[in-house]
C-alpha cells in the first residue's frame, strides 16, 4: 500500500513537472538593452535620447492582434509601464551575431524603426509604418 501511494505521489510530481517545464519553455522572451544619441519612432511613439529596453514576448504572439514587442525605458523592472509597443511580423532571415534594428529618416530628422533582430537569432520582426 506505502508502495503504491508512493508511487502515485511520485507520478504527480513528474506530471506536474513536465507541465510546468511546458509552460516555462513556451514563453520565449527575447530582450536587448540598448541607447539613441537621436529621437527615433516606434509604434508612432517618438523616442527622445537615452537609454531603453526592447522585449519581445514569443507567447504574446498567440493573441490576435496583441502587442508582442515592448520597449521600456532603462533600466527594465516588472512594473514599468512599455513607452511603446508593436505587433511585428516575424521572417526568417540570416542568423544575427549581434542586436540589429533597422530603421529609415523620416523627412522631420527622426528615424523611424522598421525591424529588429536579436543577437543568435535568425527571426526578423518587422514592423508596418510607425511599428
Amino acid at each position: 500500500m506505502k508502495r503504491r501511494v508512493l508511487s502515485f505521489g511520485l507520478s504527480g510530481v513528474l506530471l506536474l513537472g513536465v507541465a510546468a517545464w511546458n509552460v516555462l519553455a513556451g514563453s520565449s522572451e527575447e530582450r536587448h538593452e540598448f541607447s539613441f544619441k537621436s529621437n527615433f519612432t516606434f509604434a508612432g511613439i517618438e523616442l527622445k535620447p537615452g537609454n531603453y529596453v526592447v522585449i519581445h514576448r514569443e507567447d504574446a504572439m498567440k493573441g490576435e492582434g496583441a502587442a508582442c514587442t515592448f520597449i521600456y525605458r532603462a533600466p527594465y523592472r516588472k512594473s514599468n509601464e512599455p513607452v511603446a509597443k508593436a505587433r511585428c511580423t516575424p521572417v526568417e532571415g540570416k542568423r544575427a551575431t549581434e542586436f540589429t534594428m533597422g530603421s529609415a529618416q523620416q523627412p522631420d530628422g527622426t528615424q523611424l524603426i522598421h525591424s529588429i533582430q536579436f543577437a543568435g537569432s535568425a527571426t526578423i520582426h518587422n514592423y508596418g509604418a510607425g511599428g
